[in-house]
């Protein structure tokens, strides 16, 4: 961005120039026309690479600072140049009708003032011609820079819209989250009801578990009582054979062995006992 300021800056340097130049020119007395009309040619084709380069450089810039570039920078400098092309038009055309081919000190020829005519024309006409360019130019820019302007205008609606559909989903869910917060403080029974429903079946699964820890706590008794009657030693019995004086000696021994067994155990031993009563009946 700091060359294309640095090459505008140029040829206006260059345009400052070529217009001291001109000025000083035409105020000499023996001056030739031709030389006038050459740095003529020369300023007016230096101001549109001026304005080229203005164009180049404001192209970079933002459209506030383009428009500003524009109106405070531009426009001034082409009025200038304006003023002043349009100025030295007139000071060629009143020089071509003061010169006239019989006066014997401009010692022109009638050919050769058709010629100078013919070069002025085509002078002032590509003057006007830069002069409509550079207009032209100019509203090129101007075009330019309004479209890049609703391009950030359409781009910034975008952005409001997206932003105030955000606001508005976020308060929908903070007032959704508030209705649930409400619907659950304005239903406690249900919430009671809940509650009990979890504590009962928490009472359920608790009889469950005690039930079955009894059952198997049953069951191991059981089996070790099974297991005991299995391995029951072998008790020597006294045999009672049916007389009377052996009868209490028999039922003293009989209690000793099996008093304090359990009951299942005392069964087993009576079982085994009543095998050894021999003449009991008798």
């Amino acid at each position: 961005m700091e060359a294309l300021k640095n090459e505008r800056a140029k040829f206006l340097r260059t345009s400052t120039r070529l217009k001291n130049e001109i000025s000083s020119l035409i105020t000499l007395p023996s001056v030739e026309d031709e030389k006038i009309r050459e740095k003529v040619s020369l300023y007016d084709r230096n101001f549109v690479d001026f304005s080229e380069a203005h164009k180049a450089y404001i192209a970079m810039l933002n459209e506030e600072e383009a428009t500003e570039e524009n109106s405070t920078y531009y426009q001034p400098k082409s009025e200038e140049y304006q003023q002043f092309s349009k100025a030295m038009s007139d000071w060629i055309k009143g020089r071509e009708v003061d010169i006239k081919p019989q006066d014997s000190i401009s010692q022109v020829s009638s050919k050769g003032s058709k010629n100078s005519k013919a070069s002025s024309v085509r002078t002032v006409a590509s003057t006007e011609r830069m002069k409509e360019e550079a207009k032209l130019e100019g509203l090129k820019v101007r075009v330019e820079m309004l479209r890049k302007r609703r391009e950030i205008e359409e781009k910034e609606r975008l952005l409001k819209q997206q932003r105030e559909d955000y606001e508005l989903e976020v308060e929908m869910k903070l007032a959704e989250a508030k209705a649930n917060v409400f619907k659950k403080y304005d239903n406690p029974e249900s919430s009671d009801e809940e509650s009990l429903l979890t504590k009962s079946d928490d009472k359920v699964d608790s009889s469950g578990v005690h039930n079955l820890i009894r059952s198997q706590t049953e069951i191991s008794r059981m089996m070790i009582d099974q297991q005991k009657l299995v391995s029951l030693p072998r008790r020597e019995l006294q045999i009672f054979d049916g007389k009377v004086q052996d009868y209490r000696a028999f039922i003293a021994a009989f209690e000793h062995n099996i008093e304090q067994l359990q009951t299942t155990t005392k069964i087993g031993y009576t079982t085994y006992s009543s095998l050894h009563l021999v003449g009991l009946e008798s």
